[in-house]
């Protein structure tokens, strides 16, 4: 995949890539995580400075913009998976479904915005936390999500 719009553009474009295919399903796997927004706005804002995209004296602008990044990612024990994402005023959101084998996921997505899709990706999930690796032509991006807590996630209003 190849980025040609605007930051804002880019990082949903890289986001929205996460997907999923069935393995181990078991209650430890399954459940909600959340992106660590963290991460996600200085990795991003590191990424595009590196890639040219942007000039390294915005780099603080460009965190700031990234902080209002939201995704969210639903394993079910079925294995198939639901995921949404926010970023601005624009949401999509996602399914397919999901393989765990040790601790490589692999996350298969057939649908975006209700429209089917065909787009893969991998990583490792380990210790509540879900790491996938995008990369291109130009450079590798790390996304990390964090299992949110369990009794949380169970409870009403979620």
């Amino acid at each position: 995949m190849i980025y040609k719009h605007s930051v804002a553009w880019l990082a949903l474009a890289l986001v929205s890539l996460a997907s999923c295919g069935g393995g181990d399903t078991t209650s430890e796997t399954t459940g909600h995580y959340d992106l660590d927004v963290p991460h996600f706005a200085n990795h991003m804002a590191d990424k595009l400075i590196e890639i040219g995209r942007a000039p390294a004296g915005f780099r603080n602008q460009l965190v700031n913009q990234m902080q209002s990044s939201k995704f969210s990612l639903d394993l079910h024990e079925d294995g198939t998976f639901e995921a949404e994402q926010k970023m601005g005023n624009q949401s999509h959101a996602y399914s397919g479904s999901w393989t765990l084998i040790g601790s490589q996921i692999r996350l298969d997505q057939t649908h975006e915005d209700g429209s089917e899709v065909v787009d893969t990706m991998s990583g490792t999930l380990e210790h509540g936390q879900l790491t996938l690796i995008e990369q291109d032509e130009e450079t590798e991006l790390t996304i990390i999500l964090r299992r949110a807590n369990p009794a949380a996630a169970a409870s009403p209003g979620r």
